[in-house]
């Protein structure tokens, strides 16, 4: 299921974010810590605003809200899931031939790969979500900081953990693991983010390793 849309501008959360209690380890937003603590102060004086004229917060007419709107008509859970799979695995075998082993891998990457993947199903593949999501009560990262935490993490874990040619696997494992950690707290595609973090993103520095599952 896709994750919750608020109706707050860009950049100010629904709530206080539950980043904030997270073990420094798991934390990626401590180089924004000062700009997130301003934003909920602003945030107590903001008012909603209709986002409903953006493509990510529209859902596919006659698919009762459960598929966002797409370029297929696609309506039934069930056959965007295989249309996605499919994209995927064509995905991940033109990844293996794009990127090598020695390839340090940027922003501009992680956004090249999601097009690759979607871009045949939704409009904004590719792209940084403009709205605010949730997962239950956990708010992700707020659409504003996005860029700015991208930028981080291409210059902290993508930065040291590739290229991902490390000679034990407990090494590769955890390199894996807080790219994907990370990535996933940023969550900054409306959709697709699982996918990317443990498919899609696999092939960032170990190209010719299984895909995660």
């Amino acid at each position: 299921m896709s994750p919750k849309t608020t109706s707050f501008p860009a950049g100010i959360p629904a709530e206080k974010p539950a980043l904030f209690n997270l073990p420094p380890a798991l934390c990626i937003l401590h180089p924004v810590r000062n700009i997130l603590s301003e934003e909920r102060t602003v945030m107590k004086k903001a008012g909603r605003y209709d986002v409903s004229y953006l493509l990510e917060t529209q859902f596919e007419p006659g698919s009762r809200g459960r598929i966002l709107k797409n370029r297929l008509g696609i309506k039934r859970k069930r056959d965007m899931e295989e249309i996605e799979s499919e994209a995927l695995q064509k995905t991940l075998d033109k990844l293996l031939g794009i990127y090598d082993k020695e390839h340090r891998f940027k922003e501009s990457d992680i956004k090249r790969m999601h097009k690759l993947w979607l871009g045949e199903i939704y409009e904004w593949a590719g792209k940084y979500r403009r709205v605010n999501v949730s997962k239950g009560d956990f708010p992700f990262a707020a659409a504003k900081q996005i860029p700015l935490l991208m930028a981080e993490f291409e210059k902290g874990p993508l930065c040291k953990h590739t290229p991902c040619n490390f000679k034990t696997q407990k090494r590769t494992i955890q390199a894996l693991s807080e790219v994907h950690v990370e990535f996933v707290l940023i969550h900054p595609f409306r959709e697709g983010n699982g996918q990317s973090g443990k498919n899609t993103l696999n092939p960032y520095g170990c190209p010719g390793r299984p895909a995660c599952s």
